[in-house]
């Protein structure tokens, strides 16, 4: 791996949790918290055996859905049309950050984006 990239992806990780602690995290099947805005809980799951393509899920309350990262869409959920609107701005605003912790915890689908 190219030496700024890895640079890059360290200081993002920084950005995001403290150093102990990504190189203590189990291998369970816990979710990674990667944000929080208004009601909304951001996660990226570690164990996705059936899914391919990069995605994040997003919890509030009673509700919850997935949405694709690249592009940011909606994947499934039952959130309002006004909540999706949110949910995807906020994954646009956010999507190198979505893209690094993906990679992270699924190397053997990692997001590559070109250009």
């Amino acid at each position: 791996m190219d030496k700024d990239f890895e640079k890059v992806i360290q200081e993002l990780k920084l950005q995001l949790l403290p150093n102990d602690i990504w190189d203590n995290l189990p291998s369970g099947d816990f979710p990674l918290n990667v944000g929080n805005y208004q009601k909304f809980n951001f996660e990226i799951r570690p164990r996705e055996k059936c899914h391919y393509k990069g995605h994040f899920h997003v919890k509030a309350g009673e509700f919850s859905g997935s949405y694709l990262i690249v592009p940011v869409q909606k994947r499934d959920g039952n959130f309002s049309s006004k909540d999706n609107k949110i949910i995807i701005n906020w994954g646009i605003a956010h999507q190198d950050i979505l893209i690094c912790k993906w990679n992270s915890l699924h190397p053997d689908k990692e997001i590559i984006i070109n250009g």
